[in-house]
């Protein structure tokens, strides 16, 4: 059962413009006429915009993986594994992780900033398993070794300071 659809036949309600074999495998465009779905064999290029209608997602063959996003509330959600891992929201600009958040390198830093600010505070491990807190100018202000101690760059402040071992 080698049957072959060609250009522009109709069959079963099916349209397909191209080829289609006995294993269901499309080559061109197949148009299932009763849900409206299209298969393409290729890529697919858009010259313009791609819009979605609000709830709407882009999914890869299932919904483990999908970044969706709706107007209504003005967001942008991102899924693996079918868990939400990231969203983005325009109230109050929040950003919302499931999980870590992994900086691949010991050079990496995370930078805290106010919007409109020149000024930034850094966070960041080094290759010594080290947590810093730097200024802008990339001085270091307080660090944290892996044991435990701490190293604090100015003036400590406060009414009540106990210094010695616990018992």
């Amino acid at each position: 059962n080698d049957i072959e659809y060609f250009q522009g036949v109709i069959a079963n309600g099916n349209a397909f413009f191209g080829e289609k074999d006995h294993t269901g495998s499309i080559t061109g465009i197949g148009l299932n006429i009763s849900t409206g779905n299209v298969t393409f064999s290729g890529d697919v290029t858009v010259g313009t915009d791609v819009t979605l209608s609000n709830g709407n997602a882009l999914r890869w063959t299932s919904d483990d993986v999908r970044i969706e996003g709706t107007t209504a509330g003005d967001k942008i959600q991102f899924y693996v594994g079918g868990a939400e891992i990231l969203k983005l929201e325009q109230s109050g600009t929040l950003s919302t992780f499931a999980g870590n958040i992994l900086l691949s390198t010991n050079s990496s830093k995370i930078q805290l900033r106010s919007s409109g600010s020149s000024s930034y505070t850094k966070l960041f491990r080094d290759s010594s398993n080290v947590f810093h807190i730097a200024n802008t100018a990339d001085t270091n202000i307080f660090s944290i070794e892996n044991g435990g101690n701490a190293t604090f760059a100015g003036t400590i402040n406060s009414d009540n300071i106990t210094v010695g071992k616990a018992d």
